[in-house]
């Protein structure tokens, strides 16, 4: 059994929690997308990129749902914002947690102009 991350406050994390800028590639996927089962499916295929081995060492992201619909986007958005919070969150994993954050905060936000 692993042994329990050290619990810290959010004021002890020594990193700029910002809005992470988007890669222009996947905004342009996102605002071509015209229909919510659209976007999820880009949801999966963004999740297809990301190594399974950075995801297996996120306790915080996993395990991750098969993103069948915009409960699941928003679940996963969640828990990226949750790990990319946490003080116990590993250096090595700021920047590529930051990434699908921008990724899925941006997802979650064209589906609900979608549903406006």
């Amino acid at each position: 059994m692993p042994s329990p991350l050290p619990v810290r406050r959010l004021d002890e994390v020594d990193r700029d929690i910002s809005v992470h800028a988007l890669d222009p590639h996947w905004r342009g996927e996102i605002d071509a997308a015209a229909t919510e089962d659209e976007l999820i499916a880009l949801a999966r295929k963004y999740m297809q990129r990301m190594p399974s081995i950075f995801v297996a060492r996120l306790p915080e992201v996993a395990p991750l749902p098969r993103l069948t619909d915009a409960g699941d986007v928003s679940l996963v958005t969640y828990r990226l914002r949750r790990a990319f919070c946490s003080a116990a969150l590993d250096g090595a994993h700021v920047a590529p947690v930051g990434e699908a954050l921008a990724f899925f905060d941006a997802l979650s936000e064209r589906i609900f102009d979608l549903r406006s």
